[in-house]
């Protein structure tokens, strides 16, 4: 098998692997993926390669656990506040909120 075919199972490989772990526990996906395919095709590859599959991976879980979803506690959570803070608010104010989050 050749280089290129050997890269691609491996590629495979390691996304299915951290899909499935995503699927069975909730998180992790990127966990795996990023530092693996980071190695094998350096970071401005793997970089987009991972966002794609890791938003491909959570449409699909959306969809089929779309039932289990409770809006009332997404509203609750202030999920449509954050999202249209992402887009409004100047990013260095966004930064520096995040950073005192953690920090506290």
């Amino acid at each position: 098998m050749n280089e290129s075919a050997t890269t691609l199972v491996f590629l495979i490989a390691v996304v299915f692997g951290a899909a499935f772990e995503q699927t069975i526990s909730g998180f992790g996906f990127s966990l795996i993926v990023m530092p693996l395919v980071t190695l094998l095709l350096g970071l401005q590859t793997a970089a987009p390669l991972v966002a794609l599959a890791g938003l491909t991976l959570y449409t699909i879980n959306l969809i089929r656990f779309h039932q289990a979803i409770n809006t009332d506690e997404v509203l609750r959570l202030g999920v449509p506040v954050g999202i249209w803070g992402l887009v409004n608010l100047n990013e260095s104010i966004v930064k520096i909120a995040l950073g005192s989050v953690l920090i506290v």
